[in-house]
């Protein structure tokens, strides 16, 4: 067998893998680390305790670390002071944004296991991507809408979830590593289904689900007010634009979730551009 016809074999199996995975509901949730699951079944408990949840925390130092981090980065200090402890960041920042915290560690832990070696250059790609993009649903979502600025943190973290679990399943299939282009093609086609189910097992609920979904659809038109789907698809299209308006403008130009936001391409780029500190410091804070 030609290397052409391997490649070409390869990926008609891991579609079919695919196809079938989501058709019987049986894709497999990520391996999260124990402690990240543990962490968000305290926090989805009402009656867990700061103390609890810091506790839990503080048994793992990387994650400790991170949310001090976040606690005193530009974008979501609260005070003049700096926090020097987990249990009072917590309370500052609030059991949304320690969630996303403990699922950006774990999608971070993903990228770096031994076993998906041959697909680190992917995952590195995907996990800065995911960074970016979340940091920009963070201030669409804050100066543009009535949204969760948190929850919308969460979509932009998740959004390329199904790219990771790709990735990894495709390992079974190193043939796909031999050609890019069937690679990426593959992970643009199927990530976005593939990431709805996920979400939806995770049980982060219908609209953070259907943004991971739909999100790269760019003529969804809607009645009512801007959703998270909103928020992702023009998160998703203008991440790597902020100082470049002419482009910024042209490619949301064609795109109805941006009417959605009650204000100008212009003037929706020139607040983006003046946000880019807040962008920056959340990328930082997150391990982007």
């Amino acid at each position: 067998m030609t290397a052409s016809n391997a490649v070409q074999s390869a990926g008609f199996s891991f579609v079919e893998s695919l196809a079938e995975e989501l058709s019987t509901g049986t894709i497999e949730l990520p391996a999260f680390p124990d402690i990240v699951i543990k962490i968000r079944r305290a926090l989805e408990d009402d009656n867990c305790t700061i103390d609890t949840i810091s506790q839990l925390l503080s048994s793992e130092p990387a994650l400790a670390t991170r949310m001090l981090q976040l606690a005193n980065s530009a974008a979501l200090r609260r005070g003049p002071d700096p926090v020097t402890e987990v249990g009072i960041a917590i309370n500052l920042l609030g059991r949304d944004i320690v969630q996303n915290s403990v699922m950006a560690y774990a999608m971070r832990q993903m990228k770096q296991t031994q076993k998906l070696k041959t697909a680190q250059p992917y995952l590195e790609s995907v996990w800065r991507e995911g960074v970016n993009i979340a940091s920009v649903c963070h201030v669409l979502a804050k100066k543009f809408t009535k949204l969760s600025a948190d929850q919308a943190l969460l979509a932009g973290l998740l959004h390329g979830v199904g790219k990771l679990y790709i990735l990894s399943k495709a390992e079974q299939y190193p043939d796909l590593f031999a050609d890019e282009e069937s690679l990426l093609g593959l992970l643009a086609e199927w990530h976005c289904p593939i990431g709805e189910s996920i979400i939806e097992s995770l049980g982060f609920g219908d609209e953070l689900a259907h943004a991971v979904g739909n999100y790269q659809d760019n003529l969804r038109e809607h009645e009512g007010e801007v959703d998270f789907t909103d928020v992702l698809t023009i998160a998703y299209q203008v991440a790597g634009l902020l100082n470049d308006e002419e482009n910024f403008e042209m490619h949301l130009a064609d795109v109805p979730a941006s009417q959605y936001f009650a204000t100008s391409i212009h003037d929706f780029f020139e607040i983006l551009h003046e946000s880019q500190e807040h962008i920056d410091s959340l990328k930082s804070a997150l391990g982007g």
